[in-house]
């Protein structure tokens, strides 16, 4: 089957996103230009800001001015060190590769499980005689392995790509994707000794240099807002901003459409409606409800038991994957406070002002209210004109094991039975 739930997508399986496509294309073409344009894109939780951001490289990586550098900063926020080191050994890849350098010295990343098999890819690079290069690697050697911080050595990793630029006139465009996670690393004493606070340490270096264009990404909207928008912000009125949504009807109907028919089956036009309705046009929900309908049908056009029987062991079965991703997700907000859960249940069910949900929990304003912004903080909802709603509706049409809330929205119920 042609559906994809595993990883970002590109190329034939890449679907709309015309518009912010054309956008991110100009802005990459600008920079040859001198004219740079950093760009924050956030979006819920797998809309398809990294499939987004790919498809964006797919298009100019045959541009051999270009280098393009997509660093995922979440899981390299264990400590200040590691957060270097991986940055630089990304970009350094992917200059050796840009460059078809790649062939003669290896990558890094290929050669990062045995030692001598890397400090021998380090030193084939050095021997390129790319003086930027050369500094860059004498940066990660000397915080390789080592637990205190390095003030010079992260300098001259936050500024390789710009060196470079200057020496091999290589221009660079990188993405820093859950950019919002760089904020741990204020949480290590040595950080702050070295660097200070590390938005500003990033600023003070991107502001400046020639060649170099960034664009970052973040799931955690409210975080990635607070760090572009915030008047405090080192970074605020550095960016534009985008949001990626989910798909609008017709393109969602044009994606199942098309995921449908290679994979064979079939839907009804109703069918379809109710598929996107009940996934708000999400790409990832419509990926996995679509895969689910397809594996549950015998016959190629799909009948109308098999499809409510695979949306509802998806959506709400204890075994189902949508269920097991949304569970995952209520815990992690919840983190077991039956307080927390209740306030969800409120608003789910159309409670929505801080004195309606402090009369469902039969609290004060003020208990609701402290409660209200722990969610806030954790994302999963969002304030608007003193209403609280889910940042993802379908998050809200979720029904939990039998013992649980029931967090299941009377839209979805209308819906359903449309």
């Amino acid at each position: 089957m042609y559906f994809v739930t595993s990883e970002p997508v590109s190329g034939e399986l890449f679907y709309d996103r015309k518009e912010e496509l054309r956008l991110l294309e100009e802005t990459v073409r600008d920079i040859k230009k001198g004219i740079r344009r950093f760009y924050a894109i956030d979006g819920l939780r797998k809309v398809g800001k990294t499939s987004l951001l790919l498809e964006l490289v797919r298009r100019v990586e045959n541009d051999r001015q270009l280098i393009t550098a997509v660093f995922d900063c979440s899981g390299n926020v264990a400590s200040a060190n590691i957060f270097f080191e991986e940055l630089a050994t990304h970009l350094i890849d992917r200059f050796l590769i840009a460059g078809s350098y790649s062939g003669e010295t290896g990558v890094l990343a290929a050669a990062k499980l045995d030692e001598s098999e890397w400090l021998a890819t380090l030193g084939k690079a050095q021997n390129l005689g790319i003086r930027a290069l050369t500094e860059g690697i004498k940066a990660v050697l000397r915080i390789r392995g080592k637990s205190a911080s390095d003030r010079d050595a992260y300098k001259t990793i936050i500024d390789l790509p710009h060196r470079l630029h200057q020496e091999t006139g290589k221009f660079f465009l990188i993405v820093m994707d859950e950019f919002q996670a760089c904020a741990q690393l204020n949480g290590f004493s040595g950080v702050k000794n070295s660097v200070g606070e590390i938005f500003s340490f990033f600023r003070s270096y991107w502001q400046r240099q020639k060649g170099v264009n960034y664009f970052v990404s973040g799931s955690q909207i409210s975080m990635l807002e607070k760090i572009i928008f915030a008047e405090e912000s080192p970074f605020f009125q550095h960016f534009n901003h985008m949001t990626l949504r989910e798909f609008p009807a017709v393109e969602a109907g044009r994606m199942i459409d098309s995921l449908f028919q290679s994979s064979g089956y079939a839907l009804q036009k109703s069918q379809k409606d109710s598929l996107i309705l009940l996934a708000n046009g999400h790409p990832f929900y419509l990926q996995i409800l679509g895969e689910e309908i397809c594996k549950n049908s015998s016959r190629k056009k799909v009948p109308d038991a098999a499809f409510k029987e695979a949306i509802q062991n998806t959506l709400f079965s204890s075994t189902g994957r949508l269920f097991l991703y949304f569970q995952d997700l209520f815990a992690r907000c919840t983190r077991n406070s039956t307080s927390a859960e209740r306030v969800l249940v409120a608003i789910a069910n159309g409670h929505q002002s801080n004195a309606e949900i402090a009369k469902v929990l039969h609290q004060s304003t003020g208990e609701a209210g402290s409660l209200i912004l722990r969610l806030l903080s954790l994302d999963v909802i969002v304030k608007e004109n003193k209403r609280y709603f889910f940042r993802d509706p379908v998050f809200a049409r979720k029904k939990h094991k039998p013992n649980e809330p029931e967090l299941k929205s009377k839209s979805f119920e209308h819906g359903w039975r449309g």
